[in-house]
């Protein structure tokens, strides 16, 4: 009780849904996001629902001197993180598929986004956790990290499986400091305008098709990454540091 969280993506979906569960373990906030609008709107359903007031940093999370700042203020202000979830990402569906149509700048900003800014993160706050002895990071990867992905974009397939490698390495670096490190792999869920919109921009015949692919027979909700997102951060989960959370219907099991 009485932890400090700092939230990367907080402005939609999972990410806010994150803030909105982790706020029932009496969670104080740090929440970031590149979209003000959406990042208020959250702080002040917080604030609403949980009576939280959420630090809020409208940052791109892909530049270090922008997370060293938002981590900086974070600590300068609650004097601790203990839990750091990196939500921050997606995928860019108008990019070409096949690898020689690939703009390297278009890799580039994939990776940076989905797996650069998770690295970046982890590194500003695992000394702060280190200091305290406690700490849980838990990095939302994806079903295409561990297959392959529907949108079948090579750079965000790569990007989430070097986010599930970076968070066994870095797990088995800090758990002699008290510090767990786990991560979640969504599947097909309804996280946004963006994922209803492409869902909805699906035939009726692909529809069917997918939800036929699900064994649960329907698409996720945020919430329910979410829930799954909280347990990892809860002092409940210390005995668990280096492991992959699927979240997805039966759709991917390994």
């Amino acid at each position: 009780m009485g932890r400090v969280a700092l939230v990367t993506g907080a402005a939609h979906g999972i990410g806010r849904a994150c803030a909105f569960r982790l706020a029932e373990i009496e969670t104080e906030f740090s929440l970031v996001d590149r979209d003000e609008e959406g990042l208020l709107e959250t702080a002040t359903d917080l604030m609403k629902r949980a009576g939280r007031q959420p630090l809020q940093f409208v940052s791109d999370v892909t530049q270090p001197q922008e997370v060293h700042r938002v981590v900086a203020q974070t600590v300068q202000h609650f004097g601790r993180i203990d839990i750091l979830v990196n939500c921050a990402g997606g995928a860019d569906t108008k990019l070409p598929r096949p690898i020689d149509e690939m703009p390297l700048e278009a890799w580039d900003a994939q990776v940076d986004l989905n797996l650069r800014s998770v690295f970046v993160f982890c590194r500003e706050v695992v000394p702060i956790m280190r200091a305290g002895k406690y700490g849980r990071i838990v990095n939302i990867s994806s079903a295409a990290g561990r297959s392959t992905g529907r949108t079948k974009l090579l750079p965000y397939t790569a990007a989430k499986a070097g986010v599930l490698g970076l968070t066994r390495e870095l797990a088995r670096q800090v758990a002699p400091d008290g510090i767990t490190v786990n991560a979640v792999c969504p599947g097909r869920i309804l996280s946004g305008a963006r994922a209803e919109e492409s869902w909805n921009q699906l035939s009726a015949q692909e529809k069917e098709e997918t939800l036929h692919s699900i064994p649960a027979g329907r698409l996720g909700r945020p919430e329910e990454i979410a829930a799954a997102v909280a347990f990892l951060a809860s002092e409940e989960a210390s005995y668990i540091t280096g492991a992959c959370l699927d979240v997805n219907g039966g759709a991917l099991m390994l």
